[in-house]
């Protein structure tokens, strides 16, 4: 699963009509924008995308000159490949880290990686079990049951 906007990207470079420069490269420049604000400004999908070039700006071929449509199918299929990558690193980042648990359990391991939540209904636990034996413990009616108990079990 991709973002809207990643999947906005991908349609307009299938309905982007060839040649037409003007409309790939305002593609591009949104693709560059989206690529910043999504992975950041050090992103390797920036410097991939300020790689692509549509046309070879060295040179004006006639407008049937097969090195346009090669300059042209060159840019796209990188521009593709961008987004793809990027969608690939959305899904990474999307999936669950497993937590592999050491060869020797320890407190420490378990500080850093058992919730806080789950420490807090522990101690909870703990203290609400020690109250209820201590409770039981100074009842008359629990020493009457235990008595009664040992003196059925003596002959």
């Amino acid at each position: 699963m991709t973002s809207p906007e990643l999947e906005n990207l991908k349609s307009r470079l299938i309905n982007v009509e060839p040649l037409d420069y003007a409309s790939a490269e305002s593609l591009l420049r949104d693709s560059i924008i989206y690529a910043r604000k999504t992975f950041g400004e050090q992103s390797p999908h920036i410097s991939v995308m300020e790689g692509v070039q549509f046309r070879d700006p060295r040179l004006t071929y006639n407008s049937g000159h097969h090195m346009n449509n090669d300059n042209w199918n060159g840019g796209a299929g990188r521009l593709q490949a961008a987004f793809e990558a990027m969608s690939y690193e959305i899904r990474l980042e999307k999936m669950p880290v497993p937590i592999i648990a050491p060869q020797k359990m320890t407190l420490e391991w378990l500080f850093k990686h058992v919730p806080i939540k789950l420490w807090v209904g522990a101690v909870t636990a703990l203290v609400t079990a020690f109250s209820l034996g201590y409770s039981a413990g100074k009842s008359d009616l629990l020493r009457q049951f235990i008595s009664i108990f040992y003196s059925s079990a003596s002959p």
